[in-house]
């Protein structure tokens, strides 16, 4: 798939898909990767399931896709997370708390002999706290039932162990 993008933004969407198109380029020269490797989704939204939410996200037909977690992760697969509480600044701006999440097939980015978890968050970490996209990194998430805490992750297929890394960034943005 690699970046599915909306065709149209505006306002906070804008800002992610932008945070998102640097990172898909960025991400696949440092891992070496074919763009087609790594599926880089924009935002995903909330939707009730049986036991809690389940997150989909937009393709690139105009759909929603249901349950993306059950695809195969080529090498990397990322998407954006937004809370729904925005705090209104001063009259004139919303802050938002986005998170960013990676499910990394390690082997495929690392060919280091160890579990090369911390050497990948680290390509991420300099590459967001580096661009200057407006977004302030505040958190760092690992484990299955933190990263999706309130989510139904049962259909998720893969874990947080080798040769698997799920991890997610939290971050805040000014938009209007």
């Amino acid at each position: 798939m690699g970046n599915v993008t909306k065709l149209t933004t505006t306002q906070l969407d804008t800002k992610i898909q932008a945070l998102q198109s640097i990172l898909h380029t960025n991400l696949i020269s440092t891992w070496s990767l074919e763009a087609a490797q790594y599926d880089c989704y924009g935002r995903l939204y909330k939707t009730p399931v049986k036991d809690g939410y389940q997150l989909e996200a937009y393709d690139s037909n105009g759909e929603y896709t249901g349950n993306i977690f059950q695809n195969d992760v080529k090498a990397v697969m990322s998407f954006f997370t937004v809370g729904e509480n925005r705090p209104i600044n001063n009259q004139h701006n919303f802050t938002a708390t986005v998170g960013i999440v990676f499910f990394v097939n390690i082997p495929e980015l690392k060919s280091e002999a160890h579990r090369a978890d911390e050497e990948v968050m680290e390509d991420v970490f300099n590459l967001l706290k580096k661009e200057p996209h407006g977004f302030r990194i505040i958190n760092y998430i690992t484990g299955v039932e933190n990263v999706f805490e309130g989510l139904d992750f049962s259909k998720i297929k893969y874990d947080d162990m080798q040769p698997y890394l799920i991890f997610k960034f939290i971050m805040e943005v000014n938009h209007r």
